[in-house]
Formats: C-alpha cells, sequence, structure tokens
C-alpha cells in the first residue's frame, strides 16, 4: 500500500472520530496459523497530524506473534525535532491488558515552540526540550503499571515567556535497588530550586 490518505482507512474502520491525518504507506507479512499467528509490517505515514500536532514523517516497524508485539524501530520527525524509540511487550494469548513491558525513548532537542499544545496554552513560551527514558513494568488489568526499572532526564533549557529569560530546569529519575529516586534542579524566574525524592517499586 503507498499513498493511501488516512481518512480513507479510518473511514473503512468506523473511526473517523480519530483525529489522526496524513498519507500512509504500508508492506507487510502474514503467515503462521490461525492459532499462532505471526505477522511483520512497516508503516510510514508523511505530512501527517495526530491530535492537532502535525509531523513530517512517522516510520515504524511492527513484529507481532500470538503472545508479543514489538516495535525495534520508532522514528517520529517534525522538521528537525524527532522522537526515536523501541517497544517490546510480551502478554498471554488474548489478553493485552496483562505482560510485561520494555521501552527506550529518546528525542533531540525539540523547540518548545513548535508542541501545538504549548503554543495553544503559552503562545509567548520558548525553550529547548530534550528528554531519555527507559523502563520495565508489569501491566496488569484495573490497575496501574508496576514498574520495576524506570530511568529518566528531562532537560528545559532557554526557558523564556514573552521574550524575557526564564532559566533552566533539569529532573532525573534513577531506579536504585528497589527504588526509584527523584532529582529536580532549576533556577526558572531567578529561583534556585533543588529537590529530591524517592518511589519504591514493589
Amino acid at each position: 500500500i503507498s499513498n493511501l490518505p488516512i481518512d480513507r482507512v479510518l473511514a473503512l474502520a468506523a473511526q473517523t472520530d480519530l483525529p489522526v491525518k496524513g498519507t500512509l504507506a504500508l508492506n507487510g507479512q502474514v503467515n503462521g496459523t490461525l492459532a499462532a499467528p505471526q505477522a511483520t509490517a512497516t508503516l510510514t505515514i508523511t505530512n501527517g497530524a495526530a491530535y492537532g500536532q502535525p509531523f513530517t514523517n512517522l516510520q515504524t516497524e511492527i513484529n507481532y506473534t500470538a503472545q508479543a508485539i514489538n516495535v525495534p524501530h520508532f522514528h517520529l520527525a517534525n522538521g528537525a525535532a524527532t522522537i526515536d524509540a523501541d517497544v517490546a511487550f510480551t502478554h498471554p494469548a488474548d489478553d493485552l491488558q496483562d505482560g510485561d513491558v520494555m521501552f527506550h525513548l529518546t528525542t533531540n532537542q525539540i523547540q518548545l515552540a513548535t508542541i501545538d499544545a504549548i503554543k495553544q496554552s503559552q503562545p509567548t513560551l520558548a525553550g529547548i526540550l530534550q528528554l531519555k527514558a527507559d523502563g520495565v513494568a508489569k501491566l496488569r488489568k484495573n490497575a496501574a503499571p508496576l514498574f520495576s526499572s524506570l530511568n529518566a532526564n528531562l532537560r528545559a533549557n532557554g526557558v523564556t515567556l514573552n521574550k524575557n529569560p526564564l532559566g533552566d530546569l533539569t529532573l532525573t529519575a534513577d531506579t536504585r535497588g528497589n527504588a526509584v529516586a527523584f532529582n529536580l534542579t532549576s533556577d526558572l524566574a531567578k529561583s534556585k530550586i533543588t529537590g529530591t525524592g524517592s518511589v519504591q517499586l514493589d
């Protein structure tokens, strides 16, 4: 499949209320049996938008079996801003609400002014945002995910409001044994702020 408008796909699936636009290209292969299906697919969406946020290109690869969904490659770009991720999810057959998930996510330096939600709420807010995160968690039906590992580093640099400098912010999360330690440092609004905390993983 190539050069297929997503709105046609959504219409066929009776999901026209889903706020996703763009042009779809899809290449896939299905084999195995009805009891043990296997599928692989590569998907590209160009000149798209999701929930009001435009993007220039989305590329992903998906591998599926009856008890696993793996996304070894996910790349989302909007101009120079990029998000890259990979996800591995294993689960009981016919049950996507329970299972074990591992993920890794990184961004490059993203201009806050290019994020549609920020432009709508704070149109004069600017700066650079960068995130790196990875984790391991158990999904549980009707309960919050139970993390066994979580590491993240979120940075906001050169933040300005109405072209007035506000400062920088860094938030980190690091797994240490059976706890996640959080650390916050900020000099936003010319106020030096530091904070620490921890959350038990079990």
